[in-house]
């Protein structure tokens, strides 16, 4: 007989994005996301190609473990998801996928990640205004 871990429900008041964690960080993991999912990509200065793969998917969000524009080269990839209405974290320097495994379910609050209610990481969110060209 199996068992089944309970998982804590969300409080009423909960905001945010709830949604299943996919890992995507190489080009054929794309084909794995699901309309809805969290990619965790590795994507140093995301590029259009990258995001444009991840709009096709209509991920709900993109958490990325690299600085999604470090500035050294222009790169329009944030301000493509920023359009398109999907959320960005960069979470740079974190292991997320030590601490999440394909198939868990987050929460995504001002870019801080929940899973079971429980802070995993806290990363920063990249909007239209923060991926806005001067």
């Amino acid at each position: 007989m199996a068992i089944r871990n309970r998982k804590t429900p969300l409080p009423p008041e909960a905001k945010g994005i709830v949604g299943t964690v996919r890992l995507a960080r190489r080009a054929k993991d794309l084909a794995a996301l699901r309309e809805g999912d969290i990619a965790i990509v590795d994507h140093p200065d995301l590029d259009s190609q990258q995001a444009e793969a991840l709009i096709d998917r209509r991920v709900r969000a993109v958490l990325n473990t690299s600085p999604s524009s470090s500035g050294r080269i222009p790169n329009v990839g944030p301000q493509m998801l920023a359009h398109a209405g999907i959320t960005l974290v960069d979470v740079a320097g974190s292991d997320l996928a030590a601490a999440l495994k394909p198939g868990d379910k987050v929460r995504i609050e001002d870019g801080k990640v929940y899973k079971d209610e429980i802070l995993v990481v806290a990363g920063t969110p990249l909007d239209q205004r923060r991926t806005a060209s001067d």
